[in-house]
């Protein structure tokens, strides 16, 4: 039973850590547009952003447990 459990906690950290990713890619990656060249590449500010995104939502994560059940 252990196993089976352990199995469910880590799936369930690994949706909770994908939506983490997502969700602040998606706030901070900006305007691309695929079909010019380079266009996609992110700025300082973008990527200062999703850094500060990630760690606020690990830190949440961390300190409240509860969130992911």
């Amino acid at each position: 039973m252990d196993r089976v459990q352990d199995k469910l906690n880590l799936e369930a950290h690994v949706w909770t850590l994908t939506a983490v990713f997502k969700t602040c890619k998606d706030r901070t990656i900006k305007n691309t547009n695929y079909n010019t060249p380079a266009s996609a590449n992110a700025t300082d500010d973008e990527f200062k952003q999703f850094s500060n995104c990630v760690t606020k939502n690990l830190k949440a994560i961390a300190l409240f447990p509860s969130i992911i059940n």
